[in-house]
């Protein structure tokens, strides 16, 4: 009988660690199965970023051909007038983001907040205005950028030095002029008022 109680322990015993093998196997695996998914998640995350960036960079790349192209396959004067205002357009367009990426990059190192900012223009400077600076190459392209932010209090913000005028909540026609280089802005000075 004795030994019937001993088996019968053991055996309880021996229940009981399995079932406690198990539990300690089941969260092991639940805790693996969770590390591999936000690693996964992780992977892809930057995977997207990588292509975002391949993306744009490609997008860049290929306008800058594009108007290459355009400008050497034109012949009449009409026709090339026509390109060199496509040209104008799409290296506004990439002035104009690039810009906005700069400022917000200002933005978010800044103390003082923007509640909201914009570009208004991008105008290149024509090949006779860009000859009379000097430290420019012939490739760089020139554009001065008309642009408007709104801090949380006009009437006290710093944003208004240098250049625009409050108008209401914001601070209007602010200019700055930017280099563009290769396809990237380079004037990493900050907001500069005049090449």
């Amino acid at each position: 009988m004795e030994e019937e109680k001993k088996k019968k322990s053991s055996k309880i015993i021996i229940a009981f660690l399995i079932i406690i093998l198990i539990v300690i196997l089941s969260i092991g695996g639940y805790f693996i199965y969770n590390l591999n998914n936000r690693m996964e998640q992780t992977n892809k995350a930057i995977t997207d970023l990588k292509n975002e960036k391949t993306a744009d960079k490609a997008m860049i790349e290929n306008m800058i051909k594009e108007n290459t192209n355009n400008n050497s396959q034109t012949s009449n004067t009409e026709t090339t007038n026509q390109a060199n205002t496509t040209n104008q357009l799409s290296t506004e367009e990439i002035i104009k983001e690039q810009f906005l990426a700069k400022l917000e990059e200002i933005n978010n190192k800044n103390s003082e907040k923007l509640l909201d900012y914009r570009v208004d223009k991008v105008k290149i400077l024509s090949e006779s205005e860009k000859n009379n600076l000097s430290g420019y190459t012939s490739r760089d392209i020139l554009a001065t950028v008309t642009y408007s932010v709104k801090p949380k209090n006009v009437n006290t913000s710093g944003w208004d030095a240098g250049n625009g005028e409050k108008s209401g909540e914001w601070i209007i026609n602010k200019t700055a002029c930017e280099c563009l280089r290769s396809g990237k802005l380079v004037n990493t000075t900050g907001f500069d008022t005049s090449f």
